[in-house]
């Protein structure tokens, strides 16, 4: 399976359907949108919901995309602990993404923005009032972001920061949850 491609437009994602695996022609297409940012959009992919995709440092040497998007924080709210799922790549619970630290920082020095994504078509994820969000809001940005809690981790190792936060809202009221996280 090739990786997951979204057009991004000023920031926001929209799915366009297109894969890694698109005839030359198509590939070629957005590899001029890429380079030359004609109609603003930039290409962004999702990595790590497929352990046969190669590692996060091949993906930024395909020259073609803007944005990777980590893929997925898949539980938060409600009290939940947050989990990470890679989909094989690694595994938080024991310590074995620090490994991508370095394949973050070597993207993020390509232009590329690396960012966190929350949420996918599997998981378990609400927030159900404002607190709720802030506290996953605050976890994350701790987490991910390079917030200033000290006695927050990194699953990708402590000086890995992500660029930012991608939505991928699938379960539940998209309003619902930026509603929550305007705090």
């Amino acid at each position: 399976m090739g990786l997951e491609v979204r057009q991004t437009v000023a920031g926001i994602g929209r799915n366009r359907g297109l894969k890694e695996s698109a005839p030359p022609s198509e590939k070629a297409s957005i590899r001029a949108r890429r380079r030359t940012a004609d109609d603003g959009g930039l290409i962004a992919v999702y990595w790590a919901q497929n352990g046969n995709e190669g590692s996060l440092a091949k993906a930024s040497n395909i020259d073609l995309y803007a944005y990777i998007n980590i893929a997925f924080l898949m539980q938060f709210g409600n009290g939940r602990d947050l989990v990470l799922n890679l989909a094989g790549h690694c595994d938080p619970a024991w310590n074995t993404c620090t490994k991508f630290g370095q394949e973050i920082k070597t993207c993020q020095s390509k232009g590329i923005k690396v960012l966190i994504s929350i949420g996918g078509a599997v998981g378990s994820y609400s927030l159900s009032f404002a607190n709720d969000a802030k506290n996953v809001a605050n976890i994350i940005w701790n987490s991910y972001l390079g917030g200033t809690d000290s006695s927050a981790t990194c699953p990708y190792g402590d000086d890995a920061v992500l660029d930012s936060v991608d939505f991928d809202i699938v379960n539940g009221s998209t309003v619902s949850i930026v509603d929550r996280h305007r705090w």
